[in-house]
């Protein structure tokens, strides 16, 4: 922005660096303290993020005008696209099933693919624009390029004052807290949330949206304080921590969750995992299941779970082996991993994956909070 702040004990001033004039800047405050950048007692960060998702998802609400102002632009837009990259385009694909049950046709893109569909993009489009940071490179592009075109734009962040919201006409925050760890865990799941507030809203349901997710912070605090399903997984990650390959299967919006709990395992145990969309698995994807093979069925309490059921029966008469994400035993899974209902899934089903990731990757003594090759924030092209 060719602008210089100048920091005293007292005040901020910000000047452009070509014409020296001083510009001016809307204070805003950052609600994070020392201790939420701390391991306060856990080993890394990447668990203490996970064990925050017994509070932190709630952080969404008190947002209703904001929600409001966003659910406006989505109505008066023609085309609405969801841009992000990595979980947070997860979490797009998720609520873009969630926008479909309210009316709302919009498209998850990828941010590093967005430039070559930016041409479908015009004065009527909206662009919903996800990301933890606020700084993702991809992302920022892809909002540059549809404000070119003429595009409104709605940021959704964690990150206060991050250079998505300032160049957004709208924004929603998700008021995670700040999350050290390489891995994304609790900010996702905040995403969800706010995001499902926004379809709901859409829907004239704001309020029983609300209530929805307080309900699911309850499941997911319930879930992290069951030590009997964390020796499980504990467990179940000592069993596999030498597999080559992890398979995940889902249908509907469950195939989000496949994805994200597949890019979870491989980013920080470097086991080579996979996510499908569980009827795709006869166009191809059967042909890489060998005897053994470790493979996550996620079977929630909704309309796909017959049909998931009888994906993974395909897979478990090939040798593989079936461990389910459910509410209750099924005869087609080598094991179960306990999950309540919940009428928002991706949250709680994610859960026990991102668990399953950290401890493969404790059980294979790989750097749980700083992976190799990767960075948290993503600033390049």
């Amino acid at each position: 922005d060719m602008e210089v702040a100048v920091i005293s004990r007292d005040s901020v001033e910000v000047f452009n660096a070509l014409t020296k004039e001083k510009v001016s800047k809307e204070v805003q405050t950052v609600p994070w303290s020392v201790e939420d950048a701390e391991k306060g007692g856990y080993p890394h960060f990447m668990i203490k993020e996970i064990m925050e998702q017994r509070y932190t998802i709630t952080r969404v609400l008190g947002q209703d005008d904001r929600i409001r102002r966003a659910s406006e632009l989505v109505e008066e837009a023609d085309k609405v696209f969801l841009v992000a990259a990595g979980t947070s385009y997860h979490a797009c694909l998720a609520a873009s099933y969630w926008l479909a049950e309210s009316g709302v046709n919009a498209r998850p893109v990828l941010a590093s693919e967005f430039p070559y569909i930016s041409s479908l993009v015009d004065e009527s489009s909206l662009i919903i624009a996800v990301s933890q940071s606020g700084e993702t490179a991809d992302v920022l592009e892809s909002v540059r390029m549809a404000k070119k075109r003429g595009s409104k734009v709605l940021g959704v962040v964690n990150v206060v004052g991050s250079s998505l919201m300032r160049m957004s006409d709208s924004f929603l925050t998700i008021n995670a807290g700040p999350e050290i760890c390489v891995l994304a865990t609790k900010s996702y799941t905040s995403q969800l949330a706010i995001l499902y507030l926004l379809a709901r809203n859409l829907a004239g349901m704001l309020e029983e949206a609300k209530e929805e997710v307080k309900r699911s912070e309850k499941v997911v605090s319930g879930m992290l304080e069951d030590e009997i399903l964390m020796n499980q997984i504990k467990r179940i990650a000592k069993d596999f921590s030498k597999s080559e390959h992890i398979f995940l299967i889902g249908r509907g919006i469950s195939y989000a969750t496949a994805l994200e709990g597949a890019l979870k395992i491989k980013e920080v145990s470097y086991i080579h995992a996979e996510g499908f969309a569980g009827g795709e698995l006869k166009h191809g994807t059967l042909a890489l299941i060998e005897d053994g093979v470790p493979c996550v069925a996620i079977v929630p309490e909704d309309e796909t779970k017959d049909q998931i059921l009888g994906n993974a029966m395909e897979i478990k008469s090939r040798g593989g082996h079936i461990i389910g994400l459910s509410l209750e035993e099924h005869e087609v899974f080598d094991e179960l991993i306990k999950v309540p209902q919940d009428n928002l899934s991706p949250i709680v089903m994610i859960v026990p994956l991102q668990l399953l990731a950290y401890y493969l990757a404790l059980e294979r003594g790989c750097n749980v909070d700083q992976p190799r090759n990767l960075a948290k924030s993503v600033t390049v092209l």
